[in-house]
Parts: C-alpha cells; sequence; structure tokens
C-alpha cells in the first residue's frame, strides 16, 4: 500500500483535517504502516458522489503534486480546492442499461419493481440489482390528521 484516498462528506472548518481523514491516518501511524495519505470531501449540499468524480481523486496523484484537502463535485469558489472532473466519464461499457422507478407509499410499486426485477433476472441475460427507500411514514400519513381529542380540565 503505497497511496490512499480518503473521502469524507464533512467539513471541519479550523481542523487538520475531516474526522475520517484523521482516523485513517491515526490508525496507519498506529499501526507504522507507511503509505500517503490524501483526504477529499464530496456530498457538499447533499449531492450523492457519482462515478465521474472517482478519476479527479485518483489522477491528482501520484503522478502530480498531491492535493491534499480537496473538493469534488461542486466548483469551491471561496477556497479553489475543487478538483475538475468530466460529467460523461464512465466505468460502465456502453451496452449497462439503468431504470430509476418512482412509487408512492401502499401503491403496489414496491412489489412490482421487485417482481419486474425478478423476472428480467431469470427470463434474460441480463444481469440485475434493486435498490429500494422507504420511508417511515404510513401510507396516507401526510395529509391524514388525527382528529384532536378534548383535554380534560383539572
Amino acid at each position: 500500500m503505497k497511496s490512499i484516498a480518503v473521502l469524507d462528506r464533512t467539513k471541519e472548518p479550523g481542523c487538520a483535517g475531516e474526522p475520517l481523514y484523521l482516523d485513517v491516518v491515526n490508525a496507519l501511524a498506529e499501526s507504522g504502516l507507511v503509505a500517503h495519505v490524501i483526504g477529499g470531501r464530496f456530498g457538499l449540499s447533499s449531492k450523492e458522489f457519482t462515478r465521474p468524480w472517482s478519476k479527479p481523486c485518483s489522477m491528482s496523484w501520484p503522478s502530480r503534486l498531491p492535493r491534499n484537502h480537496f473538493t469534488v463535485g461542486i466548483n469551491d469558489d471561496v477556497t479553489h480546492t475543487s478538483l475538475e472532473y468530466d460529467p460523461s466519464f464512465s466505468t460502465e461499457p456502453e451496452n449497462v442499461f439503468r431504470a430509476l422507478f418512482y412509487g408512492l407509499g401502499s401503491d403496489g410499486t414496491v412489489g412490482a419493481n421487485k417482481n419486474s426485477i425478478k423476472i428480467i433476472g431469470e427470463d434474460t441475460a441480463n444481469y440485475v440489482q434493486g435498490y429500494f427507500v422507504y420511508d417511515s411514514k404510513k401510507a396516507g400519513g401526510a395529509d391524514h390528521q388525527s382528529p384532536a381529542l378534548p383535554v380534560p380540565s383539572r
């Protein structure tokens, strides 16, 4: 192991680095392993990490001087530490198909999408993967209010 890039999703102004970066540096120091560690931030403004962001994170070193404490995915016009990236960069072949389905609670779309994924995976030559996100609200909970009950006076 020669080099490690640590990406954290938080900004800690005034610190020597972000929490995960400091944890990795400390773990390596305590174990006696020697590696060059650079730290960066992503996901600011609630942005999810994307494939195009991975290339500049790994390409910023060791071919040129390391850029520690960088940001990726935003244009940091204050500290100017943003790595430039190509939004069209992809690690997938051209024949990969991605689909995103949305559904509302209790409308049956989660079960239907699970069945669709199962059918595609079993009856075609395609590989499939499903990822579902649920919330904790009950169906109709957003526009349903419980009636107020009278509170007895003392």
